[in-house]
């Protein structure tokens, strides 16, 4: 009996293999905002852009890792949300899409940040269906932390030309003002004002998505083992 079951599962596997994939990827060694891997591109959003030294990973020579440093925010301290950084990155031929970067702020920075897509190229943007709104913290001042996002199940993000995201300062909610990870006063300007962006990794999976439902209809070529399987499974009945 276990031998007939572990061909049939083997057989599903084998019908549904795909493929997980790095769509597009910003390491800003370069000094540019074009996506190092894959197609896509940076733009500020009321916000100013520079290369500087010091990325989160070292993937290059200490002269060559570099970070894409975000600055000038909103000096409007009762206004959240209003600034930040967007990039262009299709999915097309992709579903299961993920969003993982580094990012570090400056000691006078707002810690808290709000990822929002748009998949209708820039028309729009939302924070619906993401975790906790897209909402997220950077814990120390002047320390690169990881994040990351799933937008698997988020209807018109996979296999889209018009994909977009962005990273916006907000404020904190207990607050309902911009603070810092430092304790300090907040700035819009200044490095001790700025963010530090690196590592930015779009991810995917190539092929089909899943069917949404349980019905399973083999490929051809499949046929014949779920008919060997179903023979093993049959025999060991009987032997039993």
């Amino acid at each position: 009996m276990k031998i007939g079951f572990a061909l049939a599962a083997t057989t599903f596997a084998i019908v549904q293999s795909t493929t997980a994939a790095v769509i597009s990827t910003w390491n800003f060694n370069n000094g540019g905002t074009a996506a190092n891997v894959g197609a896509g591109s940076a733009e500020a959003v009321a916000t100013s852009f520079q290369a500087v030294r010091g990325g989160a990973v070292g993937d290059g020579t200490r002269s060559t890792n570099r970070a894409l440093r975000v600055s000038n925010f909103d000096s409007v301290v009762t206004r959240s949300g209003h600034d930040g950084v967007g990039f262009v990155s299709s999915t097309t031929g992709f579903h299961g899409v993920g969003l993982e970067f580094w990012q570090m702020v400056g000691a006078r920075a707002s810690k808290w940040a709000q990822l929002e897509y748009s998949v209708d190229g820039g028309a729009t943007f939302t924070s619906e269906g993401l975790a906790n709104e897209g909402r997220y913290a950077i814990a120390a001042a002047g320390k690169y932390q990881q994040v990351s996002f799933d937008l698997s199940g988020i209807a018109g993000v996979a296999d889209n030309a018009d994909f977009q995201f962005r990273l916006m300062a907000i404020h904190d909610e207990v607050r309902n003002s911009f603070t810092t990870a430092s304790g300090k006063r907040y700035s819009s300007t200044g490095t001790q004002g700025a963010w530090n962006l690196d590592r930015i990794v779009v991810t995917g999976t190539s092929g089909e998505a899943p069917a949404t439902n349980d019905t399973f209809i083999p490929a051809p070529g499949a046929v014949a083992l779920i008919g060997i399987a179903g023979a093993l499974l049959v025999g060991s009945r009987r032997r039993g």
